[in-house]
Protein backbone atom coordinates (compact mmCIF):
# COMPACT_ATOMS: atom_id res chain seq x y z
CA UNK A 1 0.00 0.00 0.00
CA UNK A 2 1.43 3.40 -0.89
CA UNK A 3 0.86 6.21 1.48
CA UNK A 4 -0.18 9.33 -0.56
CA UNK A 5 1.61 12.20 1.18
CA UNK A 6 -0.54 15.14 -0.35
CA UNK A 7 -4.14 13.58 0.81
CA UNK A 8 -2.49 13.07 4.41
CA UNK A 9 -1.35 17.06 4.42
CA UNK A 10 -4.59 18.16 3.30
CA UNK A 11 -6.15 15.64 5.78
CA UNK A 12 -4.44 16.56 9.15
CA UNK A 13 -2.67 19.76 7.95
CA UNK A 14 0.95 20.27 7.53
CA UNK A 15 1.79 20.85 11.59
CA UNK A 16 -0.07 17.46 12.21
CA UNK A 17 1.91 15.66 9.84
CA UNK A 18 5.10 17.13 11.01
CA UNK A 19 4.04 16.09 14.96
CA UNK A 20 2.99 12.69 13.68
CA UNK A 21 6.65 12.24 11.83
CA UNK A 22 8.20 13.88 14.80
CA UNK A 23 6.07 11.53 17.41
CA UNK A 24 6.79 7.73 15.02
CA UNK A 25 10.65 8.73 14.64
CA UNK A 26 10.65 8.93 18.13
CA UNK A 27 11.37 5.71 20.59
CA UNK A 28 7.88 5.11 22.30
CA UNK A 29 9.50 4.86 26.09
CA UNK A 30 12.76 6.76 26.08
CA UNK A 31 13.93 6.48 29.56
CA UNK A 32 16.71 6.50 31.39
CA UNK A 33 17.40 5.67 34.76
CA UNK A 34 21.41 6.05 36.04
CA UNK A 35 22.50 5.09 39.41
CA UNK A 36 25.80 6.90 39.99
CA UNK A 37 28.86 4.31 41.58
CA UNK A 38 28.91 5.25 45.06
CA UNK A 39 26.44 8.20 44.88
CA UNK A 40 23.81 6.76 47.18
CA UNK A 41 20.31 6.67 46.44
CA UNK A 42 20.63 9.55 43.93
CA UNK A 43 19.97 8.85 40.25
CA UNK A 44 18.76 10.92 36.69
CA UNK A 45 15.72 10.44 35.32
CA UNK A 46 14.98 11.16 31.43
CA UNK A 47 11.65 10.50 30.14
CA UNK A 48 9.89 10.81 26.96
CA UNK A 49 5.67 10.89 26.98
CA UNK A 50 5.58 8.90 30.36
CA UNK A 51 4.78 10.09 34.15
CA UNK A 52 7.71 10.22 36.31
CA UNK A 53 6.83 9.67 40.18
CA UNK A 54 9.81 10.61 42.77
CA UNK A 55 8.66 8.62 45.80
CA UNK A 56 8.92 9.58 49.49
CA UNK A 57 12.24 9.09 50.55
CA UNK A 58 13.78 9.19 47.00
CA UNK A 59 16.15 11.22 45.77
CA UNK A 60 16.68 11.77 42.02
CA UNK A 61 19.71 13.89 40.94
CA UNK A 62 18.51 15.15 37.55
CA UNK A 63 15.04 15.40 36.05
CA UNK A 64 14.43 15.50 32.08
CA UNK A 65 10.54 15.09 30.44
CA UNK A 66 9.34 15.77 27.33
CA UNK A 67 5.58 15.41 26.97
CA UNK A 68 4.96 13.80 30.30
CA UNK A 69 4.72 15.00 33.81
CA UNK A 70 6.79 15.26 36.97
CA UNK A 71 5.60 14.10 40.47
CA UNK A 72 8.23 15.18 43.66
CA UNK A 73 6.91 13.35 46.56
CA UNK A 74 10.60 12.76 47.54
CA UNK A 75 13.73 15.24 46.73
CA UNK A 76 15.71 16.57 43.62
CA UNK A 77 19.13 17.15 44.15
CA UNK A 78 20.10 18.82 41.25
CA UNK A 79 18.20 20.67 38.20
CA UNK A 80 14.37 19.78 36.79
CA UNK A 81 13.56 20.31 33.01
CA UNK A 82 10.04 19.87 31.63
CA UNK A 83 9.09 20.41 27.98
CA UNK A 84 5.31 20.51 27.14
CA UNK A 85 4.69 18.52 30.16
CA UNK A 86 3.40 19.37 34.16
CA UNK A 87 5.54 19.70 37.19
CA UNK A 88 3.84 19.22 40.61
CA UNK A 89 6.13 19.47 43.74
CA UNK A 90 4.40 18.30 46.84
CA UNK A 91 4.55 20.45 50.22
CA UNK A 92 6.97 20.33 52.38
CA UNK A 93 9.15 19.10 48.98
CA UNK A 94 12.52 20.65 47.40
CA UNK A 95 14.26 20.63 44.27
CA UNK A 96 17.52 21.72 45.38
CA UNK A 97 18.97 23.23 41.28
CA UNK A 98 17.18 25.22 38.99
CA UNK A 99 14.11 24.51 37.27
CA UNK A 100 12.73 25.22 33.32
CA UNK A 101 9.52 24.10 32.74
CA UNK A 102 8.48 24.94 28.73
CA UNK A 103 4.77 25.02 27.80
CA UNK A 104 3.83 23.45 30.65
CA UNK A 105 2.17 24.13 34.25
CA UNK A 106 4.49 24.11 37.72
CA UNK A 107 2.55 23.39 41.09
CA UNK A 108 4.19 24.37 43.85
CA UNK A 109 2.39 23.48 47.15
CA UNK A 110 3.08 24.88 51.01
CA UNK A 111 6.27 24.82 52.30
CA UNK A 112 7.10 23.77 48.78
CA UNK A 113 11.18 25.26 47.94
CA UNK A 114 13.18 25.58 44.96
CA UNK A 115 16.96 26.37 45.63
CA UNK A 116 18.04 28.10 42.08
CA UNK A 117 16.32 29.77 39.53
CA UNK A 118 12.77 28.94 38.20
CA UNK A 119 11.54 29.66 34.58
CA UNK A 120 8.49 29.31 32.84
CA UNK A 121 7.93 29.84 29.50
CA UNK A 122 4.49 29.26 27.97
CA UNK A 123 2.52 27.46 30.84
CA UNK A 124 1.19 28.36 33.91
CA UNK A 125 2.50 28.64 37.60
CA UNK A 126 0.48 27.92 40.71
CA UNK A 127 2.53 28.75 44.05
CA UNK A 128 1.16 28.35 47.14
CA UNK A 129 1.66 31.25 49.30
CA UNK A 130 4.35 29.28 51.53
CA UNK A 131 6.28 27.89 48.86
CA UNK A 132 9.83 29.53 47.87
CA UNK A 133 12.43 30.19 45.04
CA UNK A 134 15.86 31.15 46.40
CA UNK A 135 17.09 32.05 42.90
CA UNK A 136 15.54 34.62 40.37
CA UNK A 137 12.63 33.72 38.42
CA UNK A 138 11.82 34.37 35.34
CA UNK A 139 7.77 33.78 34.47
CA UNK A 140 5.64 33.95 30.82
CA UNK A 141 2.39 32.81 31.35
CA UNK A 142 -0.12 31.48 28.94
CA UNK A 143 0.55 29.71 25.72
CA UNK A 144 0.59 32.43 23.54
CA UNK A 145 4.55 32.46 23.44
CA UNK A 146 5.11 29.30 22.66
CA UNK A 147 3.83 30.25 18.91
CA UNK A 148 6.49 32.77 19.15
CA UNK A 149 9.67 30.45 20.11
CA UNK A 150 8.27 27.93 17.85
CA UNK A 151 8.27 30.50 14.88
CA UNK A 152 11.46 29.41 13.63
CA UNK A 153 9.90 26.27 13.16
CA UNK A 154 6.76 27.17 12.18
CA UNK A 155 7.74 29.64 8.84
CA UNK A 156 9.60 26.77 6.93
CA UNK A 157 6.57 24.23 7.51
CA UNK A 158 4.65 26.92 6.20
CA UNK A 159 6.78 27.55 3.22
CA UNK A 160 7.15 23.43 2.24
CA UNK A 161 2.90 23.38 2.71
CA UNK A 162 2.72 26.35 0.25
CA UNK A 163 5.20 24.33 -2.53
CA UNK A 164 2.97 21.42 -1.70
CA UNK A 165 -0.06 22.97 -2.55
CA UNK A 166 0.91 24.97 -5.59
CA UNK A 167 2.30 21.76 -6.90
CA UNK A 168 -0.66 19.57 -6.65
CA UNK A 169 -2.86 22.26 -7.44
CA UNK A 170 -0.93 22.24 -10.91
CA UNK A 171 -0.78 18.76 -11.30
CA UNK A 172 -3.67 17.40 -11.03
CA UNK A 173 -6.61 18.93 -13.47
CA UNK A 174 -9.74 17.25 -12.21
CA UNK A 175 -12.23 16.80 -14.92
CA UNK A 176 -15.17 18.67 -16.56
CA UNK A 177 -18.22 18.12 -15.33
CA UNK A 178 -20.89 17.71 -18.01
CA UNK A 179 -22.75 20.44 -19.96
CA UNK A 180 -26.09 21.10 -18.56
CA UNK A 181 -28.81 19.42 -20.39
CA UNK A 182 -26.31 16.36 -21.67
CA UNK A 183 -27.53 12.74 -21.81
CA UNK A 184 -25.60 10.12 -20.11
Amino acid sequence: MRMDVGFLVKRMGFLGLAITCLLALAPGRAEARTHWAGGGDDHDEVAFGRTIDIGDGETASNVVCFFCTIRVHGEVAGDMVAMFGSVNVDADRSIRGDVVVFGGKLTLENDARIGGDLVVYGGDLDQAGSATVHGSHFVMAGSGWLLLALMPFLIPIGFVWLIVYLVRRNRYRFPAYPPPGARY
